[in-house]
Order: C-alpha cells, then sequence, then structure tokens
C-alpha cells in the first residue's frame, strides 16, 4: 500500500465525526433560533433586508419560519446524536464506500486509455458528435428569452442565493439551475447566452454522458448512434438553450445510468453512495428525478431478484438501499432552506401537482405525452428508421431473455405506478429523458440488422453513424424546430419593444401588460436600463400610460382582473405602433393603480 493510500483512508475516517459535528452545530443553532423571541427574530429579518423593513415577511410569516428552522434544526441535531452512537459503524461503512471509490476511479481510468487506444474510430466519431452538439446548440443559444427562463431569472436567480435558493412559490423555480444562472451572471453579465450557459454546458454533456451510460447494456455502436441523434435532437436542443432544469435532470439520469451498469455489474458500495449523490443533485435541479431515479432503482431490484441464487443478493439490496437512502437525505438537505422559508406544502401540493379527477387525467395525460411523442419523431424519416429497429430488437431481445429490455420495462412500470398514486399528469418536456435512451433501444435493432451482412459491417455502421447524425442536426436546423416548441410560451417582439421604449419612454412613463408578454419584455426592458417599476403591478406610484396588447381587449382585461387591476377602455387605446404578436399603444387618459 502507498503512502496516499492511508492519507486517504484517514480522511474518509474523519468524515463521518466532521459530519456528525456539523449537524450537531448546526442542528443546536436552528434549535436555538426556534427559541427565540419572536419579535427579535422579527428584527432580525428587517435587518437583512435592504430597506430596513422586510414587507413581504410580516410578524405572522416569520413565526411560521422561525417555528419550522426550530423543527428543523431538531431533526439535525437529532442525525447529529444518532451518527455518534453509530460512529463505528458509520465509519467502517465510510472506508468501504472509499476503497470502492478508489477502485472505480482505476477502473474508470483503465477503461478509458483502453477505449481512446482500441477504439480511435470511435473516439473520432464520438468527438464528432460533440462538436455537432455545440455547433446545432450555439445556433439557437441566442433566440429570444421564454416566459418561464425569463420567470426563473428574473423572480429568483437574479435575486440572492439567499432569497432565490428558498422561495418556492411555484416549480418553476429550479434550484440547481436557479444556483448556476446566478453564478453565470454575475460571472459574465445578463445576455441571453449567460443566462442560459449551465443549461448549454449540461445540455452539450449529455452527449458523451448518454454514450457511455447506453454502451454497457446496448453495444458500442448502438451507444455512438444514439450520441450522434442526441447531438441534433430538436427537443434536447431546445432544452439545451432554455435556461431551466431539465437538461440537468437528462444528465443525472445518464450518469447516474452508468453507475447502475457498474452495479448491475457486481456490488459496489462506492457506485451506490455516486449514485445518490448525482441523483440528489438531479432532484435539486427538478424534482421530477423522481421518474427516471425510481425507474433505474427498480431496475436494479429486478436484476437482483433475477440474479438472487448468486449469493450477492444481499450486497446488491445493501447497495440499492444505500443509494436510495444517501438521494433522500441529500435531497432534504438542499431542499432545506425552500422547507424551512416556504415550507413542505410548496414541494408536495402546490397546483401543479394536486391530484385531478381520473376522467381529466387520462385526457391531460393523452394531449402531453402526444407533445412529447411529436418531438420524438420529429425527422420522419429517421423515426421510421428507428422504429423499425426498436420492433427489431425488441423481438430479439426477447429471445435473449430481455436482458436490456429489462430497463426500458422498469421504467415503463415505475412511471405508471407514479401517475397513478399521484394522478398528476406530466408534461411532455418531464419525458426529456427518455429520448437518448429510445434512440439507443432503435439504434441497437438497426445495428443488429446490418451486423446480419456478410462483409463491410464497421464501414456501414460509420457511415449509418455519421448520415443519421447529419441527417438528424440538418434538419434541425432547416426547420429551426427548437425555436418552436409548444410548451414554452414565446414572445419573439420582447427585445425590439424594449428598444422601442428606450428611445420614447419618459420618465413619468409606466407600461401595462400582462402574461406571457410581461415576464419576456421585463427581461428585456431591465436590459435596457429601465428599473422594475416601469413594469410592476404593484399599488401606487405613477399611472399606466402605455399598453403592450396581445389578444383581444376582453381577454386583456381578464389578465388584468387576474391581477386586481382595473381594466382598460377601447376609447383609451390610442395606437402607436404593431410589432409582430402585439401592438404598443398609448393609454389616454392614463390608467392609475
Amino acid at each position: 500500500m502507498t503512502e496516499q493510500a492511508p492519507r486517504r483512508i484517514l480522511r474518509a475516517e474523519f468524515l463521518v465525526p466532521a459530519l456528525s459535528c456539523v449537524f450537531l452545530a448546526a442542528g443546536a443553532a436552528g434549535v436555538a433560533v426556534g427559541v427565540l423571541d419572536e419579535g427579535a427574530f422579527k428584527a432580525r429579518i428587517d435587518a437583512s433586508s435592504p430597506d430596513g423593513s422586510a414587507v413581504s415577511f410580516p410578524l405572522e410569516r416569520t413565526r411560521v419560519i422561525q417555528q419550522r428552522v426550530g423543527v428543523y434544526g431538531g431533526a439535525l441535531l437529532s442525525a447529529g446524536v444518532m451518527a455518534l452512537v453509530f460512529l463505528k459503524r458509520l465509519v467502517a461503512l465510510s472506508r468501504q464506500i472509499w476503497n470502492d471509490c478508489v477502485e472505480l476511479q482505476r477502473e474508470w481510468r483503465t477503461d478509458l486509455r483502453h477505449w481512446v487506444t482500441r477504439e480511435p474510430g470511435h473516439v473520432l466519431a464520438l468527438g464528432f458528435a460533440v462538436i455537432v452538439a455545440v455547433a446545432v446548440r450555439l445556433a439557437f443559444l441566442h433566440q429570444d428569452m421564454r416566459y418561464d427562463e425569463a420567470d426563473s431569472y428574473l423572480m429568483f436567480a437574479s435575486r440572492s442565493l439567499v432569497y432565490g435558493l428558498s422561495d418556492y412559490p411555484e416549480p418553476n423555480n429550479h434550484l440547481l439551475s436557479t444556483l448556476l444562472m446566478h453564478l453565470s451572471v454575475n460571472l459574465f453579465g445578463d445576455a441571453p447566452w449567460a443566462v442560459r450557459l449551465p443549461t448549454f454546458i449540461a445540455g452539450v454533456l449529455i452527449i458523451p454522458a448518454a454514450y457511455w451510460a447506453l454502451r454497457k447494456p446496448l453495444g458500442r455502436w448502438a451507444a455512438l448512434i444514439a450520441a450522434g441523434l442526441s447531438a441534433g435532437s430538436s427537443m434536447l436542443v431546445h432544452y439545451s438553450v432554455n435556461a431551466r432544469g431539465y437538461s440537468l435532470v437528462v444528465l443525472a439520469f445518464f450518469v447516474g445510468l452508468a453507475l447502475c451498469n457498474r452495479m448491475a455489474a457486481r456490488p459496489s458500495l462506492g457506485a451506490a453512495a455516486l449514485l445518490g449523490v448525482v441523483s440528489a443533485l438531479g432532484f435539486y435541479a427538478v424534482p421530477t428525478m423522481l421518474f427516471p431515479f425510481g425507474g433505474c432503482l427498480l431496475w436494479l431490484a429486478l436484476i437482483m431478484v433475477r440474479r438472487r441464487n448468486t449469493g450477492e443478493w444481499k450486497n446488491r439490496l445493501s447497495d440499492i438501499l444505500l443509494a436510495g437512502m444517501l438521494t433522500v437525505v441529500l435531497t432534504l438537505l438542499l431542499y432545506g432552506p425552500v422547507i424551512v422559508a416556504s415550507g413542505p406544502d410548496a414541494l408536495t401540493s402546490n397546483k401543479y401537482v394536486s391530484a385531478t379527477a381520473w376522467s381529466r387525467l387520462l385526457d391531460l395525460l393523452g394531449e402531453r405525452l402526444a407533445v412529447f411523442a411529436t418531438e420524438l419523431t420529429r425527422t420522419p424519416g429517421v423515426a421510421v428508421l428507428l422504429g423499425t429497429g426498436l420492433v427489431t430488437w425488441l423481438v430479439v431481445d426477447a429471445k435473449r431473455r430481455a436482458r436490456s429490455a429489462l430497463l426500458p420495462a422498469a421504467l415503463a412500470i415505475w412511471c405508471v405506478l407514479i401517475i397513478a398514486v399521484q394522478r398528476v399528469p406530466p408534461y411532455g418536456r418531464v419525458w426529456t429523458f427518455v429520448i437518448p435512451l429510445a434512440y439507443g433501444i432503435g439504434a441497437a435493432g438497426l445495428v443488429w440488422i446490418v451486423q446480419r451482412s456478410p462483409r463491410g459491417r464497421s464501414a456501414i455502421l460509420g457511415a449509418l453513424t455519421f448520415g443519421l447524425t447529419c441527417w438528424m442536426s440538418l434538419d434541425t436546423l432547416h426547420t429551426r424546430s427548437p425555436s418552436m416548441s409548444p410548451e414554452d410560451e414565446r414572445f419573439e417582439a420582447a427585445e425590439s419593444i424594449a428598444a422601442f421604449f428606450k428611445s420614447s419612454l419618459a420618465p413619468e412613463d409606466r407600461v401595462l401588460t400582462v402574461s406571457p408578454v410581461r415576464t419576456s419584455l421585463w427581461y428585456y426592458m431591465r436590459r435596457a436600463g429601465f428599473p422594475s417599476e416601469v413594469m410592476s403591478h404593484d399599488t401606487g406610484g405613477l399611472s399606466f400610460t402605455y399598453a403592450v396588447v396581445n389578444v383581444p381587449l376582453a381577454e386583456f382585461n381578464s389578465g388584468l382582473t387576474e391581477w386586481s387591476m382595473p381594466n382598460l377602455e377601447e376609447s383609451q387605446l390610442h395606437h402607436v405602433q404593431d410589432f409582430p404578436g402585439a401592438a404598443v399603444y398609448r393609454i389616454d387618459p392614463p390608467l392609475p393603480y
């Protein structure tokens, strides 16, 4: 054993006591805050506000937050005590996990070295796919800001991290994306490309992650074709240039799937622990990580059952339990600020996760799955080829006793179960993680067909990979389909209208809009240097002198009513200028509020 190895193990053994002390200290601090005088706690909240008075935190709200801090602190304190009680067992477990991780690192380095030296063609092909992915995504990186991503930036990422990572009024706050977006904007400014940079990087990394994760269950050629198709996939491109958390979930799924492949081959506490960390980050990006994560654990459980006679089932069960428990614990820690400031109900019972009637559930599920199916089958020629390959592979795999079909089967069973329990129809974008896997299964069937050829199989497969990659990417560029996603509300004239107001708006003017125009325009107005008061719907202040109207007046007034605002009369509106999808009107007399 080298001198460095004992030091590594020593650091691993000190990790558990250190974490125990952190939990004890944080828990004691939380309990102390919980028993603090209500008035003193409210005073500290006010003191942290820029104006010395946190209006959005009245005494009733701070009292509830204080109670949650105390309860959460008590939970942390209990966790710290339990860690000390079972210290020896946890230290032994951490030592084993550390040793497994060191072994995994050696294996990965060896595998990577062999891959580079023995398969240079695949290395170049994957590099080409990554370059294509970068090029296609760059073509859409500067498109106009959509409603949801503009809302995520304005309401959360543009504010302090204390606020952005604790306020959860709606699921649109994808916390990991908010964190990375905040860091990116503070480094590079608030241009659309900077707001989208973390998502862009994650979207590109999906390509090598999908290749590596699919290589083991489907074969190297199928994984390579799937990576090439994913490089140009319209839906994957769209969510790689949309500043939200869905690409982060897809990336977490395929990194986790690569770890699951290692756990499927033989038990590994190190791989299980890494799976827990990666999955927790996926949950921190979007809670819909529940779908791919649960499917992966179910897949590992089915493998455990199938290999129950090998004598490894106890170790496999330990791996699954460790991955699941670590994911839950880390996710609860990451969402701690939300649980304290916004309450657990913000995560479990908001309007987007409320159960619906079965008839309504089936109708909405059909509509949203149809949207996803349309995106998945975009580029019809490619879809026909992959469909042929999919059917072929399922038939072939059934004869092999469902070796690789077990994973999609586990995912399907788990997702149906979750939808049935929650009775919440997921939006089409939730299934984005399925796209590279579907490409891979279809490609596996095509590869099986080609390999029946008596000669030139590698040349045919290489040409097929190159052709499908180019076909998918060029179609996406030609049709501009990522710019026309039906799941994101778009207002393409926002930047032009902001530029118009930059030269025509007087200091006493105020602009009236409704969603989805309001959020996109607000982003560009902010970039143009206007204060938020120009478009604020808060009572008091200046009257509204301009209106940006994108729908019939009756519908526009319905939007105003939702904000408890007075309605406009047609006689008040005096046309100024038309823009794509909207028109600017002068309000005379101005609309007071």
